[in-house]
């Protein structure tokens, strides 16, 4: 059930090696911005005042085990792993399997596991997951913005399920939106609108103050994205299709992302949330974002899933 030839695994993991190194400006994405963070996280577990990403999921799986420890956890595309150390140090996952292509976030892995004392807990291992692990010997199986990087989204999930022990946990929080960033005529109207709409100082470009940010949103070249990183959103319009299938009684939360995702990018550097008015302006876009939900015309973006292997 290999994802990809030995050659895409390496370019994937240059990619990331060179995306983890790159300098980049502050506060461009949704995931830099506490207010979001906070709305996110409320959308997923239906309380107010968590300001780290994925906080929120990983609450309402306290509240689901209910004191329950899982034994083995795997994690394909996991980056740094910070996130899954997060479940060990709250004690609700006792070990990981991590599977990362890039060597750059494998070590820096490494290091942050050593720094929180979890090194013994965590096993990073830059091979094929779904090579690596076959039969059924897990009992929480954690996707945190991987799942849309994996080249064949229909295996990832029926690997995903054959996997888990039964009274397992599926986890999900993750991008589902078009595969390849190609966004509906309707997003892409109300992201111009919002934008053609926004004082120009909010359009200041973060990467060169003497430029600015188009007001016309446009989808991106999918061979361009393909080439910079082929596991980029490459199926990523089929997960909550396949998780449905491979898991009918998942609990799915949609958590939009046309406005703060799609509008949003780069921008968010020019709005301080410190700000009173700022502030206001950034949560009367959440509002609207979160209206977009409701209607099907607008991609959603975001979305989490949970669900226990019966």
């Amino acid at each position: 059930m290999s994802q990809s030839s030995d050659d895409v695994r390496k370019r994937i993991g240059r990619a990331w090696d060179k995306e983890l190194l790159a300098e980049k400006p502050k506060r461009v994405r949704w995931w830099e911005s506490p207010l979001i963070m906070e709305h996110v996280n409320r959308l997923t577990s239906g309380e107010p005042g968590q300001k780290e990403i994925g906080r929120g999921l990983a609450e309402l799986v306290k509240r689901r085990v209910a004191g329950r420890v899982f034994q083995k956890g795997v994690s394909v595309g996991c980056g740094v792993g910070f996130k899954e150390m997060r479940f060990i140090r709250d004690g609700i996952v006792e070990s990981f399997e991590l599977f990362e292509f890039s060597e750059e976030r494998i070590r820096k892995g490494r290091e942050i596991a050593r720094s929180l004392g979890v090194a013994d807990s965590v096993n990073f291992r830059n091979e094929d997951a779904f090579e690596a692990i076959k039969e059924s010997s897990v009992d929480f199986v954690h996707w945190n913005n991987s799942l849309h990087h994996m080249l064949d989204i229909d295996s990832a999930l029926q690997w995903s399920r054959k996997v888990l022990k039964k009274g397992g946990l599926f986890y999900l929080d993750d991008f589902v939106g078009p595969s390849r960033f190609q966004w509906s005529d309707e997003s892409l109207a109300l992201a111009t609108r919002i934008r053609s709409l926004l004082p120009e100082k909010y359009l200041r470009s973060p990467y060169n103050p003497k430029q600015f940010l188009d007001r016309i949103v446009e989808r991106p070249d999918p061979r361009e994205i393909a080439k910079s990183d082929p596991s980029e959103a490459a199926q990523s319009s089929l997960i909550l299709e396949c998780v449905r299938r491979y898991f009918p009684q998942a609990e799915i939360t949609l958590c939009g992302g046309t406005v703060y995702h799609l509008t949003l990018t780069d921008v968010l550097f020019n709005l301080d949330e410190d700000n009173e008015y700022d502030r206001a302006l950034l949560e009367l876009l959440l509002l609207i974002d979160e209206l977009t939900i409701k209607v099907s015309q607008y991609d959603n973006h975001y979305a989490s899933a949970l669900a226990w292997k019966d």
